[in-house]
Formats: C-alpha cells, structure tokens, sequence
C-alpha cells in the first residue's frame, strides 16, 4: 500500500485530492495539512511514501518561500518523496521548484486526474521528471563536487583531493543546495536515480 500526505492551503482541493484517491486499492491518504508544521513533523511523516505537496502555501512569494521550507524539512528528515502539485504551467519555474524542493515529479493541478498515475510512477522509479530534477541538480555542482558527493554518498569513485579540500567542497555543495548539514544529503539523495550514470551524462 502507497501511504500518502497532503500539504495544500484549500481545504476544498484537499478533498477533491482524497476523493480522486479513495477509489484506489493501492493508495491510502494517511493525512493533510493545510499549512506549513514549524515544529516537530508529525508521526506520519516518517510513514509516508509520498508528500503530495502544494508549493504555494499561502499566497505570493512569502508563500511559495513556505512550502520550499517546509518541502526541505521533509526531504532531510523522512524518506518520503515529494510530488509538487502547482498551478503554475511555466517550464522554468517548475523546474527551479523541483530543484528547491528536491522533488521527485511535479503535476499540473489541472491535470489531478493523472495524480494516481503520476504517484505510481514515482514509487516504481518510472518517472521522467526525477531524472530530470537530479540531473538539474547535479548541474549546480562542479565535476569535482560531484564526485566528492558521490563519495560521501557511498559510490566507488576516487578523487585526488585532500581530506580539507574535500571538507570545504562539502560544505560548497550544502551551502549551493541551502541545506544545514552534509549528513541531509543521504536522505535526499537516497530516493534519486543512480548519480554515477547521471553525473557521466552531463560529463
């Protein structure tokens, strides 16, 4: 059973979401959220598969700055991934959503009606957005920070460098990726593709 999360500020879209959901056997909604959590998450959270989140979550740029917070507050802390529901239909900013938010997919909110599928193929490591979120992330890195991540991360690389130049490319690819610690790094990386097959690809 895929356990689901709801974070979106209208409650009417909330239960259009449950609804569209509750007629399938494979997904359960464990919970939702209308605002963003600044203290302790939630039980549930920790449970989850999947956080289908509103990046907006109330209203204007302040807004948006909330659900890239509290986004990243689940990606670092739980292994659930994030599926981006947004009503923005530019290509540039989902993407620099899916960058800050370290999401797995994104979906028109129009387009809820593929919302079943959509978070099916996330679970199953079948969607083409992951791919493409990662590899946008990787972009923000440098050759050499790539393989220092890919070797913290647990990969058979080898890199030249010294342990303090190491140090200090670390903390370069926290600071690019406005995490607090290198340690988020695994949770967040966990549940992207495989880096070394994406990382040759960008050369």
């Amino acid at each position: 059973m895929i356990q689901v999360i709801i974070v979106e500020d209208d409650r009417d879209f909330i239960y259009l979401i449950e609804t569209r959901l509750a007629g399938e056997c494979d997904i359960q909604v464990i919970g939702s959220y209308e605002k963003e959590i600044t203290g302790q998450l939630p039980e549930e959270f920790f449970k989850a598969d999947l956080v289908i989140m509103d990046l907006n979550l109330s209203g204007g740029r302040e807004g948006k700055e909330t659900g890239i917070r509290m986004a990243k507050k689940i990606r670092s802390q739980t292994d659930a991934k994030i599926l981006i529901l947004t009503g923005y239909e530019e290509p540039e900013t989902i993407l620099w959503a899916g960058r800050q938010t370290f999401a797995s997919g994104y979906l028109l909110k129009k387009n809820y009606q593929g919302l079943s599928f959509m978070i099916r193929s996330i679970l199953a490591g079948n969607a083409p957005e992951e791919i493409y979120i990662c590899s946008a992330l990787l972009r923000k890195l440098s050759h050499a920070e790539r393989y220092v991540l890919m070797e913290y991360l647990g990969y058979e690389v080898k890199t030249n460098s010294s342990s303090k130049t190491k140090s200090n490319q670390m903390s370069s690819i926290v600071q690019k990726f406005g995490l607090n610690r290198p340690s988020d790094l695994y949770r967040i990386f966990k549940n992207y593709p495989d880096l070394s097959r994406l990382s040759d690809d960008l050369g």
